[in-house]
C-alpha cells in the first residue's frame, strides 16, 4: 500500500471499525477475557466516551481507511 498515513481525531464513524480492531487484537493474543475491554460496552462507543473535557482519541488512517 502506498499513501501516507493522516493522523487524526476520532469521528461516530470509526467507532464501529475501532471496536473491531481492539476485539481482533485481543482474540489474536489469546486475550479475549472477562475484565477487559473485549466484553465493554464502551469499546463500541469510543468518540461518545472521548469527547469529554481533556480527552482525545487520535486515529491513524490510510488511503481514507482506519
Amino acid at each position: 500500500m502506498e499513501g501516507s498515513i493522516k493522523i487524526r481525531k476520532i469521528r461516530k464513524e470509526d467507532n464501529a471499525r475501532l471496536a473491531s480492531i481492539i476485539r481482533t487484537s485481543l482474540e489474536e493474543f489469546a486475550a479475549a477475557k472477562p475484565g477487559t475491554v473485549y466484553f465493554d460496552k464502551t469499546t463500541d462507543h469510543l468518540f461518545e466516551l472521548f469527547k469529554c473535557k481533556n480527552a482525545a482519541y487520535f486515529v491513524a488512517e490510510l488511503q481514507g481507511a482506519v
